[in-house]
Protein backbone atom coordinates (compact mmCIF):
# COMPACT_ATOMS: atom_id res chain seq x y z
CA UNK A 1 0.00 0.00 0.00
CA UNK A 2 2.74 2.50 0.91
CA UNK A 3 4.43 1.99 -2.45
CA UNK A 4 1.19 2.72 -4.27
CA UNK A 5 0.80 6.08 -2.51
CA UNK A 6 4.37 7.34 -2.54
CA UNK A 7 4.93 7.10 -6.28
CA UNK A 8 2.20 9.64 -7.10
CA UNK A 9 2.84 13.36 -7.07
CA UNK A 10 -0.61 14.64 -6.16
CA UNK A 11 -3.23 14.04 -3.53
CA UNK A 12 -6.08 13.52 -5.99
CA UNK A 13 -4.47 10.38 -7.38
CA UNK A 14 -3.73 9.08 -3.89
CA UNK A 15 -7.35 9.76 -2.89
CA UNK A 16 -8.65 7.76 -5.85
CA UNK A 17 -6.46 4.84 -4.82
CA UNK A 18 -7.65 5.16 -1.23
CA UNK A 19 -11.28 5.24 -2.30
CA UNK A 20 -10.77 2.00 -4.21
CA UNK A 21 -9.40 0.11 -1.19
CA UNK A 22 -11.44 -2.43 0.68
CA UNK A 23 -10.61 -1.96 4.34
CA UNK A 24 -11.53 -4.41 7.07
CA UNK A 25 -10.89 -3.07 10.58
CA UNK A 26 -10.87 -6.60 12.03
CA UNK A 27 -8.11 -7.68 9.63
CA UNK A 28 -6.25 -4.46 8.87
CA UNK A 29 -6.74 -2.58 12.14
CA UNK A 30 -8.69 0.66 12.57
CA UNK A 31 -8.60 2.80 9.42
CA UNK A 32 -8.22 6.05 11.34
CA UNK A 33 -5.12 4.72 13.12
CA UNK A 34 -3.53 3.81 9.79
CA UNK A 35 -4.59 7.10 8.19
CA UNK A 36 -3.27 9.21 11.09
CA UNK A 37 0.05 7.35 11.06
CA UNK A 38 0.47 7.95 7.32
CA UNK A 39 -0.68 11.56 7.53
CA UNK A 40 1.89 12.24 10.25
CA UNK A 41 4.60 10.47 8.22
CA UNK A 42 3.85 12.41 5.03
CA UNK A 43 3.64 15.77 6.81
CA UNK A 44 6.86 15.12 8.72
CA UNK A 45 8.58 14.48 5.38
CA UNK A 46 7.00 17.61 3.87
CA UNK A 47 8.12 19.93 6.67
CA UNK A 48 11.60 18.41 6.96
CA UNK A 49 12.37 18.94 3.28
CA UNK A 50 10.65 22.30 2.74
CA UNK A 51 12.14 25.13 4.77
CA UNK A 52 9.51 27.73 3.87
CA UNK A 53 6.72 25.38 4.94
CA UNK A 54 8.62 24.45 8.11
CA UNK A 55 9.10 28.12 9.03
CA UNK A 56 5.40 28.77 8.46
CA UNK A 57 4.55 25.88 10.75
CA UNK A 58 7.03 26.97 13.45
CA UNK A 59 5.64 30.52 13.39
CA UNK A 60 2.27 29.19 14.55
CA UNK A 61 3.72 28.12 17.92
CA UNK A 62 2.25 28.05 20.51
CA UNK A 63 -1.12 28.68 18.86
CA UNK A 64 -3.76 26.03 18.42
CA UNK A 65 -4.16 24.85 14.83
CA UNK A 66 -7.53 23.85 13.44
CA UNK A 67 -8.68 22.39 10.15
CA UNK A 68 -11.68 24.53 9.24
CA UNK A 69 -13.54 22.13 7.01
CA UNK A 70 -17.33 22.26 7.12
CA UNK A 71 -17.42 18.75 5.64
CA UNK A 72 -15.23 16.87 8.10
CA UNK A 73 -15.84 16.68 11.83
CA UNK A 74 -13.12 14.09 12.41
CA UNK A 75 -10.05 15.55 10.70
CA UNK A 76 -11.36 19.10 11.04
CA UNK A 77 -13.73 21.03 13.28
CA UNK A 78 -16.71 20.64 10.97
CA UNK A 79 -17.08 24.39 10.47
CA UNK A 80 -15.81 26.82 7.85
CA UNK A 81 -13.43 29.61 8.86
CA UNK A 82 -16.23 32.17 8.53
CA UNK A 83 -18.95 30.20 10.34
CA UNK A 84 -20.60 32.09 13.21
CA UNK A 85 -19.65 29.32 15.70
CA UNK A 86 -16.03 28.87 14.60
CA UNK A 87 -14.71 30.24 17.92
CA UNK A 88 -17.08 28.13 20.03
CA UNK A 89 -15.07 25.00 20.86
CA UNK A 90 -18.20 23.20 22.08
CA UNK A 91 -19.40 23.20 18.44
CA UNK A 92 -16.18 21.71 17.06
CA UNK A 93 -15.51 18.25 15.74
CA UNK A 94 -12.43 16.24 16.71
CA UNK A 95 -9.87 18.33 14.77
CA UNK A 96 -7.54 15.33 14.40
CA UNK A 97 -5.51 17.02 11.64
CA UNK A 98 -4.99 20.20 13.65
CA UNK A 99 -3.84 18.13 16.64
CA UNK A 100 -1.53 16.11 14.41
CA UNK A 101 0.09 19.29 13.03
CA UNK A 102 0.54 20.74 16.52
CA UNK A 103 2.23 17.53 17.68
CA UNK A 104 4.47 17.53 14.63
CA UNK A 105 5.33 21.22 15.10
CA UNK A 106 6.11 20.79 18.79
CA UNK A 107 8.18 17.64 18.22
CA UNK A 108 10.19 19.22 15.40
CA UNK A 109 10.81 22.39 17.40
CA UNK A 110 12.29 20.27 20.20
CA UNK A 111 14.71 18.56 17.79
CA UNK A 112 18.20 19.97 18.03
CA UNK A 113 18.38 20.10 14.24
CA UNK A 114 16.26 23.26 14.00
CA UNK A 115 17.59 25.28 16.96
CA UNK A 116 19.45 27.76 14.74
CA UNK A 117 16.45 28.28 12.47
CA UNK A 118 14.12 28.81 15.41
CA UNK A 119 16.48 31.27 17.11
CA UNK A 120 16.92 33.30 13.91
CA UNK A 121 13.18 33.18 13.25
CA UNK A 122 12.40 34.52 16.74
CA UNK A 123 14.94 37.34 16.38
CA UNK A 124 13.60 38.26 12.94
CA UNK A 125 10.01 38.15 14.17
CA UNK A 126 10.82 40.38 17.14
CA UNK A 127 12.33 42.94 14.75
CA UNK A 128 9.93 42.69 11.80
CA UNK A 129 6.84 41.04 13.19
CA UNK A 130 7.16 38.32 10.56
CA UNK A 131 9.67 35.90 9.18
CA UNK A 132 10.11 33.73 6.13
CA UNK A 133 12.76 31.32 4.91
CA UNK A 134 13.90 34.10 2.55
CA UNK A 135 15.11 36.36 5.32
CA UNK A 136 16.97 33.79 7.39
CA UNK A 137 20.71 34.03 7.60
CA UNK A 138 22.62 31.81 5.12
CA UNK A 139 23.82 29.37 7.81
CA UNK A 140 20.19 28.67 8.73
CA UNK A 141 18.87 28.14 5.21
Amino acid sequence: LNERYTKYKNGATAKRIGDSLKWNDAVDGPWYNFAAEKLLEVNRYKYKQNKAQRMSLFQTAPKELVETSPYDRYWGIGLSHDHKNVTDRSKWGTNAFGKLLMKLRDDMMKEGKYVGEIKTMKITMSKNGKCSADNLSPENK
